[in-house]
Formats: structure tokens, sequence, C-alpha cells
């Protein structure tokens, strides 16, 4: 299940992990479970009973591992502990974890079923899935709303590319008289690009600045809600950094080509 292990019982002092009736009741704890109950000391071989069995069991820790959401991935990891299959035990709509060698979920799940089957043809099993389709559906809300973001975010990259193609064309309208003598007086097209690239990418780089200075808090806020979330992720602000000044040169060629094009006789005449 990808569970780190911490501790281990010595495999040659253990004692057996069968599960037959008459084998020794043991238990796999999580690292919160073992402070909570042993402090900082070695829970291995330890002891530990549950609240109102009727059998009243003692079961022997043999293994610790580290803290993980077992059944709600929205809350923090709660102490757990693990137990073997008992034929003797007293145990209501158990859930079996199974792990399998093939990426075949169709042929695990009629495997899982046929092993039933060979015990006790018709004993209810339902509800089988694999771990990915268990998280998948803990995470549905949030693949909705982050499919839902993503949606506006787009719209939001397309009306600031439009925003940026706009301002610019109505600046190179304005600037026309200037971008005349400025030919006039013998600048290149490359000077003229570059004046206008520097407008461009100057608001590019303000909404930039402002678009970071705004996320930052607000993934730190993100995380609290949505787990796997990382306060700061590098990667991800670099990707959306990169988008926009790609958005941001596309939109700057229209109002770039104008400017280039502007014939000074023309410019002045009208002027």
């Amino acid at each position: 299940m990808g569970v780190t292990r911490l501790l281990r019982h010595d495999r040659r002092a253990a004692p057996t992990t069968d599960d037959r009736p008459g084998s020794p009741y043991v238990a796999i704890v999580s690292r919160s479970l073992a402070r909570a109950l042993f402090d900082d000391e070695n829970p291995i071989g330890r002891t530990l009973q549950l609240p109102n069995d009727r059998l009243h069991r003692v079961f022997t820790i043999v293994g610790v591992v580290r803290d993980t959401h077992y059944a709600d991935v929205h809350r923090p990891p709660a102490p757990v502990a693990w137990f073997t299959f008992q034929a003797d035990g007293d145990l209501y709509m158990p859930t079996l974890h199974v792990r399998g060698r093939t990426a075949d979920t169709a042929s695990l799940i009629a495997a899982v079923r046929g092993e039933f089957d060979q015990l006790d043809r018709g004993f209810p099993v339902f509800n089988i899935k694999t771990l990915a389709a268990r998280v998948n559906d803990a995470l549905g809300r949030e693949r909705m709303i982050a499919n839902i973001s993503a949606g506006f975010g787009l719209l939001a990259l397309l009306l600031a590319a439009v925003g940026i193609y706009g301002v610019l064309a109505y600046s190179v309208v304005r600037r026309r008289r200037e971008i005349a003598i400025r030919v006039a007086l013998g600048s290149t097209a490359g000077s003229i690009i570059a004046l206008v690239a520097h407008e461009g990418l100057s608001l590019a780089g303000i909404g930039i600045m402002a678009g970071i200075a705004i996320a930052l808090p607000g993934s730190r806020v993100l995380a609290h809600y949505l787990p796997g979330i990382s306060s700061v992720d590098l990667s991800i602000i670099l990707c959306c950094v990169g988008v926009m000044l790609v958005m941001a040169a596309a939109a700057l060629c229209v109002p770039t080509l104008r400017a280039c094009r502007v014939d000074p006789l023309t410019a002045l005449r009208l002027e």
C-alpha cells in the first residue's frame, strides 16, 4: 500500500503472523499511536488490548509505520493499528486490502472473488475497488473544483492576452507620429520592435508580479484544504510565468507589425 515501515520485529524472534485459529495475535501501529502509548520507548514487542473486546485478546506489536491517511484524505492522519484476520475475531464488515502483481484490474478483482468463492460460495463480497479508484472517489469534489478553476484560469489568460493586444494597438495608434519621426530620423525596424515590445512586456511583467504576490498566500490557504498540495511549488510558478510571457509575446505580434509598417510621410501628413 506504499506505507513506509519504520520499525519491525526481528524475524528470527518474531511471532508468526499466521491468521489461522490459535496463532498469536499481532499488530502493526502507526508512529503517532506508538508515541501516544509508549512515548519515545521502542514499541516492538510491547502489547496492547482493544477496549470492549469480548475475547480480551492481547496483541503483540511487531511493526511501526509512518502516519498516513487511512479513511479520509481530508483529515490529518490519526493514530491507527492494523491487525491480522483471526478466525475467532469479532469483525463487522471488515476491509481487506490485497496487493497484486498485475496491472489488469478486472482479472485481479475476479481472482479475489474466486478465492472467496472457494472458501464460502455466496459469501457477500462487495465494493471491490483499486486503491487508486478509492483515492479518485475521495478527491472527486476537489477534482471538480480544479477543473472549474482551470477553466476560469484559461478564460483569464485569454482576456489578459486580448487586453495586452488592445492596449498596445491603441498605443501604436497614439504614438504613430512619434514612430514616424523615429523612422524618418533613421530608426531601424529592430528599434521600433524593441520600443513596442518593451511597453508590452512591462505591462505583462507588472501583471505577473501582482499575480505571484496574490498566488503565494493563496497557495498556503489552499494547502490546508486540498490534500497533496504544497504551499509553494516553484515549478508551477515558473510554468505560469512562462505561459504568461508566451501569451504576451503572441499578443505583441500584430501591434509590432503595424508599428514597423508605419509610413513616415503618410503619418506626418495625417498629423
